[in-house]
């Protein structure tokens, strides 16, 4: 993250600061959903017992990682979230195959 980013974010117009906290709300919305559906297939079988902080580890890895895009992405419209691709490969290496 740059300095010159981070000062850019805190200088929006306030006519733009609702939409895009509302665009923030949204995608946080849309990615809940996602997170908990990718946990539930990463710790089901044997794992099932730590279902609860998996779903827990998807939604900070997701806010985190949205925070830090939003303040430090030179990009103005980006949006990231849980991917599924990992959320096999994971699968594959711990979770339940049957």
């Amino acid at each position: 993250m740059t300095v010159d980013s981070f000062k850019k974010t805190l200088k929006l117009p306030p006519k733009e600061i609702l939409p895009n906290i509302m665009a923030g709300l949204i995608a946080g919305v849309v990615a809940l959903p996602y997170c908990v559906s990718y946990a539930s297939l990463i710790f089901a079988g044997e794992l099932s017992n730590y279902l609860s902080i998996g779903i827990g580890s998807a939604l900070v890895c997701t806010i985190v990682s949205s925070v830090i895009t939003a303040f430090g992405s030179s990009f103005a419209f980006a949006v990231i979230g849980p991917d599924p691709n990992s959320s096999v490969i994971l699968l594959n290496h711990g979770g339940d195959r049957d």
